[in-house]
């Protein structure tokens, strides 16, 4: 007969015994990790980023909120929230196109959004937000500095478009750099958006057109486009806004737009 063995551990064959010894180490193992998620339970919640993470029943959940305006929305508290949404959406393409120029407030993203409270308010839909949408808007700052401002318009020199600087505003010392900001109205996908580029301007580019001075060049004639001359000196630069042709945004500032949007969202409260 073969060899015979008691199923009690002691008279096992070698490799059975070694089973046992990984299976007794990998039950050692998880009562290990047991203990150590124990351990390390939550107590109480932590919220990051719109995800909580909160204790219950000795288990660790994870909750994440809907990103949704509040029930309560007034015809005023919608568009405060219209603007500022807007804001929010312009910040990212002037931040990749470079450090952004705003000296005042907690910080330049801070800043930004209380200077976007002077231009005019666009509404657009919740699907229209999601989807990135960003209007080009007359006057959006894109500096904001202790150096005098760079007193710029939109005209003409000797038939050709311009962009016209009055002189006693733009005073340059040596080190000194001028930066022209183009924010550029795309609509070929269907969701229009803004693109923002950033380049130097040498001093030779600057003609003399009468009592101003002048960057001539056929695309400042362009109504989907708008731009901004921004002195700087150092870490600090000149507070300037956008100047444009384009009236493309106005469609959506409309009443049928606002009530269109707030209709996205559930709808306008009374209080």
């Amino acid at each position: 007969m073969g060899e015979q063995w008691e199923n009690d551990g002691r008279n096992e064959p070698e490799d059975s015994q070694r089973t046992g010894r990984r299976e007794t180490f990998f039950n050692q193992k998880q009562d290990i990790m047991k203990d150590n998620l124990v351990g390390l339970t939550l107590v109480g919640s932590l919220k990051k980023a719109g995800v909580t993470f909160y204790s219950r029943d000795g288990k660790t959940v994870m909750r994440v909120a809907k990103s949704q305006q509040p029930l309560r929305r007034t015809r005023e508290q919608f568009i405060t929230r219209q603007r500022m949404q807007h804001a929010v959406a312009l910040w990212a393409p002037l931040k990749w196109a470079g450090k952004p120029l705003f000296e005042g407030g907690k910080s330049a993203y801070s800043r930004f959004l209380s200077l976007m409270r002077r231009v005019p308010t666009v509404y657009l839909t919740a699907d229209q937000h999601v989807s990135g949408m960003t209007l080009l808007l007359p006057d959006m700052p894109v500096s904001d500095g202790i150096l005098p401002v760079v007193e710029q318009r939109l005209g003409e020199v000797n038939g050709t478009a311009a962009l016209l600087v009055e002189p006693s505003s733009l005073e340059l010392k040596r080190g000194d750099k001028m930066l022209l900001y183009t924010v550029q109205q795309e609509v070929g996908d269907d969701v229009p958006r803004v693109t923002i580029t950033v380049r130097v301007v040498a001093a030779s580019e600057l003609v003399t057109a009468g009592e101003e001075l002048a960057l001539v060049d056929d695309a400042f004639g362009d109504t989907m486009t708008g731009w901004a001359l921004v002195h700087t000196s150092n870490d600090r630069c000149s507070s300037q806004g956008l100047v444009t042709h384009s009236t493309f945004f106005e469609q959506y500032t409309t009443e049928e737009k606002l009530q269109a949007a707030a209709e996205s969202y559930g709808g306008l409260t009374d209080k």
